[in-house]
């Protein structure tokens, strides 16, 4: 078939050869029929011109036959024409080749713009003089067209004689190509056989792949153990997981035997992998491995599920035997870890669950079981290792209403903000406003900030939730006559967000609110491991205006060494530092400390958590900071703050 076509294309690429040559057989005699009328009709169709001008202005002069004025406009146009063809190209070189020519063209040109440049304004004795200097000029124009018509002729003989043998070079280069044609056709032809013979050897080839075979089925029976057990740690994967622990509910099923599940979950392993780095926390996975399997026990399987999360497959043993193994498994992994120098501790919990006890015979179910198990054990401070009953069940279901109740109140916004005052202690008059959120279940009633914010920050709606407190908070202070600084609370979560700082921008514009009035809550927590685009966008935030609190100072690790390098403007006293002002003197001391501490640093201090009348005065004596808490004036509704909005109509400074 391949012959064929080329053979084809052959004869289609001779017939091309005989058309190039029977067109350029064409082009040279049409060449040698026009080749004349280029440069030489120009020269002499100039001649022309100026004759024409020179018989155009003699009548015009005459008195027998008058000759309006436009056609020696259009004469004197057409012969300005002509001799633009003089400034460039092959007659430009032509009329430079000698003096004469060149002086010649030159008087034309003069006679010609003197005759344009007065045409206005001629008189009979000014065309008689033109006319006389015109006649002295042509008859060299004349002989000077003779000689371009000659040397016009001997050039277009020069390039015909080019042109043939230009013809001769073609024809012997599609003569070659021809040639070249053949010979591929003859060594396809040789390749066919070439290739008759690589079919024979394929057979044999053929015969051979069968004694790799059995190298492949060893390869096959690899790539199996690699789909059923983990590449890092070669414990058996999820796959092989839901594939034995059905199988194991559909042999024990209805019998005496009994399946116990364990689900494991590493504790702060994400914070290792976050800080450490992932080849570390890969590290940790391998010897959380090694250590699971030095604790399998006969019928015992241990399996990686993904991450962090980790299970145990029992078989043939009792509830006590179970929980034994659980906490053995607890206290194995709980040992301190050596990772490449790094002494790293991590934690573990366990949801444990019996098929029988749960009365259980779906695979998924006990699964489900088994996570609820987990989750209340990780929810646990004391207990690592958490059995499966039904009331935990009923607990999740409960937390499920609970959360999808949360995000319905979230997409509805209905929250009610309340805002609590913050009082300068050395002139009594109100600083800020800080405001708290309040969530009136419908049918549960009042639920305390503590349960419901960890809710909303687990499934990832605090960003969305703070939003809208944000908003509301600063839509409320825009409303009060003086310029109060209103204080809101925003999570880690929040900060981290790629867009915190434009979100902030925006609502700062949308609400019309000053960014000096604004000041946001963080806590210190968010200054652990200096995460380096929290710290930025802080730092953008207060570029702005904003002011940065640091809450709940006292409570976790912060201390007065880092307070100079943070990028906060107000440090919060912990409600802690007041609990016995009055009866301890050392926290007075304490107290004062810090007052001055945050003057040397130029930071604001608020105390927090001033509950009596006591703690209040003493506060007083010091004369120093902010005062917050029930005795300044516990949080109200915004119903409650008429005495601070400005008349209507009047905008607030």
């Amino acid at each position: 078939m391949l012959s064929r076509v080329l053979s084809v294309l052959i004869v289609v690429f001779i017939a091309a050869t005989v058309y190039l040559s029977f067109t350029v057989t064409l082009r040279q005699g049409v060449l040698r029929q026009t080749a004349h009328y280029n440069d030489t009709f120009a020269f002499s169709q100039t001649v022309v011109e100026v004759l024409r001008l020179e018989s155009t202005l003699a009548r015009y002069e005459g008195a027998d036959i008058a000759v309006p004025m436009s056609d020696v406009e259009l004469r004197l146009d057409i012969a300005i024409s002509r001799l633009v063809t003089f400034t460039g190209g092959s007659l430009k070189r032509f009329v430079n080749a000698t003096p004469e020519r060149r002086a010649l063209i030159d008087d034309l040109t003069t006679e010609i713009n003197y005759l344009d440049a007065n045409l206005d304004n001629l008189t009979p004795q000014m065309v008689a003089d033109v006319l006389d200097r015109l006649d002295t000029l042509v008859g060299p124009l004349i002989n000077a067209a003779a000689q371009k018509v000659h040397e016009g002729r001997a050039e277009v003989e020069k390039n015909i004689e080019r042109l043939e043998m230009l013809h001769k070079s073609l024809n012997i280069v599609i003569v070659f190509l021809i040639l070249c044609w053949l010979l591929l056709f003859m060594l396809l032809l040789r390749q066919n056989k070439l290739l008759t013979q690589s079919q024979r050897e394929s057979a044999a080839l053929h015969r051979s792949l069968n004694a790799v075979g059995e190298e492949l089925r060893s390869k096959n029976r690899k790539l199996e153990h690699a789909a059923h057990y983990d590449s890092l740690t070669n414990l058996p994967n999820r796959a092989l997981f839901w594939s034995e622990l059905e199988k194991a509910i559909r042999v024990v099923g209805g019998g005496e035997q009994d399946v116990v599940l364990l689900l494991l979950d590493l504790d702060r392993f994400k914070n290792v992998n976050d800080t450490l780095g992932h080849d570390l926390g890969d590290l940790l996975l391998l010897n959380v491995g090694h250590r699971l399997r030095a604790l399998e026990n006969g019928p015992d399987i241990f399996f990686r599920l993904g991450g962090d999360e980790f299970a145990c497959l029992m078989l043939n043993r009792s509830v006590d035997e179970s929980l034994a193994v659980a906490r053995a498994i607890v206290a194995s992994l709980s040992v301190p870890y050596e990772l490449d120098g790094r002494r790293v501790q991590i934690g573990c919990s366990i949801g444990v669950v019996s098929a029988r006890a749960a009365q259980c015979s779906d695979a998924r179910m006990l699964f489900k079981y088994a996570d609820v198990s987990l989750y209340q054990a990780k929810a646990s401070l004391s207990n690592r290792v958490c059995m499966f009953e039904k009331k935990l069940q009923e607990r999740l279901d409960s937390e499920k209403e609970l959360q999808n109740d949360l995000r319905r109140a979230i997409n509805e916004d209905a929250f009610e903000v309340v805002y609590q005052p913050q009082e300068d202690v050395v002139t009594g008059e109100l600083r800020g406003l800080e405001a708290f959120t309040r969530w009136t279940h419908p049918d549960h009633g009042p639920i305390s900030p503590k349960v419901f914010i960890p809710i909303a920050e687990e499934l990832g709606l605090a960003p969305k939730f703070e939003k809208l407190i944000l908003l509301r908070a600063c839509r409320e202070a825009t409303r009060w006559q003086k310029p109060l600084k209103i204080c809101v609370n925003v999570s880690f979560m929040q900060l981290q967000s790629a867009d915190i700082v434009s979100t902030i921008q925006n609502i700062l514009i949308a609400t019309g609110l000053k960014p000096e009035r604004l000041e946001l809550d963080i806590a210190e927590t968010v200054f652990l491991g200096g995460n380096k685009s929290v710290l930025c966008a802080l730092g953008r935030l207060r570029a702005l205006g904003v002011s940065i609190a640091l809450d709940h100072f006292g409570t976790g690790v912060s201390s007065f060494a880092i307070l100079r390098g943070l990028p906060v403007d107000t440090i919060k006293l912990d409600k802690t530092f007041v609990r016995d002002l009055t009866t301890n003197s050392e926290t007075e001391s304490l107290l004062r400390l810090i007052g001055e501490l945050g003057a040397l640093l130029g930071k604001d201090v608020i105390i927090e958590g001033v509950e009596t009348t006591a703690q209040r005065d003493t506060i007083h004596a010091m004369k120093f900071g902010v005062m917050q808490g029930a005795r300044i004036g516990v949080p109200v509704a915004p119903s409650r703050l008429d005495h601070l909005r400005a008349p209507l109509g009047k905008t607030p400074s």
